[in-house]
C-alpha cells in the first residue's frame, strides 16, 4: 500500500465521532487504517460502528486490533462468568443494541470482530490494543499485556528504532501521549457522553498530524511535532480547535 498509515482510537461505541472523523481524515484506496480496538461498548450505538467499518473496510485497506473489550465479548459467548463481566464493563448497553441477545447480533458483525488481530507492523510502526513487554518477542507477547496492561508516561522503549501505537488507558486530557518509543491515542471517546473533555482520535503516522472530534459535535486539528522514537526528546502536542 503506498499511501498514508492511519490509526484510529478507541471508538467504544461512538458512531457519530467515528462518521465526522472519516470525513475529517478522509482515507483513500490505497491508504491502510488501523483501529486499535475497543471498538465495541459504553457509547450509543456500538451495530452503527461495527457497520461503519464494513463500509471503510471495503473503500481501503482496514486492520482491527483486538482490544479487551472484544476478548470479553468473545468469551461471554462460552463462559457465564466472563458474560457476567461483560455485563458490567459495557457489554450491557451494546447487546441491548442488538435487541438484548447474543443471537441477534449480526453475523457479518461477529465476523468483522473475529478479524482482529493481536498486533500489526508496518516499517518503524507497531501497532497494539494496550501495550507490549519488554525483552519479549512479538510471538509471545501475553494477552495481559497486549490487551489489559495500563499504558504510563515512564513506560521503558519496547525496541529501538520502533513507535508502538496504543490505545486501551484513556488520556483525560483529551490529547495523545507521545513519548520516546510509545504514542497513546485512547483519547476517551466515551468520555464526552459523561461531560467530560473526551473525544476520538485518528492520527496520521507519517506526518503526526491528528484530528479529534466529539459524539455529540466538535472537530479539532493538532500535530505531534517529532516522531515519538526512541532516540529523540518527548514530543510536544498542539491542538486547534476548529
Amino acid at each position: 500500500m503506498s499511501g498514508r498509515l492511519l490509526t484510529i482510537g478507541d471508538i467504544h461505541g461512538c458512531a457519530s465521532a467515528l462518521d465526522a472523523i472519516l470525513k475529517e481524515s478522509a482515507p483513500e484506496a490505497d491508504e491502510t487504517v488501523v483501529i486499535l480496538g475497543d471498538v465495541i461498548d459504553r457509547g450509543p450505538d456500538t451495530p452503527g460502528v461495527v457497520e461503519r467499518l464494513l463500509d471503510l473496510e471495503r473503500r481501503c485497506r482496514v486492520v482491527l486490533i483486538r482490544g479487551n473489550h472484544e476478548e470479553q465479548f468473545f468469551r461471554s459467548f462460552d463462559e457465564p462468568s466472563a458474560f457476567d463481566a461483560w455485563m458490567l464493563h459495557g457489554g450491557a448497553e451494546t447487546l441491548a443494541q442488538y435487541g438484548g441477545r447474543m443471537d441477534r447480533i449480526p453475523e457479518e458483525h461477529v465476523e468483522f470482530l473475529q478479524r482482529s488481530v493481536d498486533w500489526f507492523e508496518q516499517g518503524a510502526a507497531l501497532f497494539a490494543h494496550a501495550g507490549l513487554a519488554a525483552d519479549v518477542p512479538l510471538a509471545d507477547q501475553s494477552s495481559a499485556w497486549l490487551r489489559w496492561i495500563k499504558h504510563t508516561p515512564d513506560r521503558p522503549v519496547w525496541q529501538p528504532e520502533k513507535t508502538v501505537y496504543v490505545g486501551h488507558t484513556p488520556q483525560k486530557s483529551g490529547l495523545p501521549l507521545a513519548t520516546p518509543g510509545w504514542c497513546a491515542i485512547d483519547t476517551w471517546a466515551y468520555g464526552a457522553l459523561r461531560g467530560a473533555d473526551g473525544w476520538l482520535t485518528c492520527l496520521d503516522v507519517g506526518s503526526g498530524t491528528y484530528w479529534q472530534t466529539r459524539e455529540e459535535g466538535g472537530v479539532r486539528e493538532g500535530k505531534i511535532e517529532q516522531p515519538p522514537t526512541s532516540h529523540r526528546q518527548p514530543p510536544t502536542t498542539n491542538n486547534q480547535l476548529r
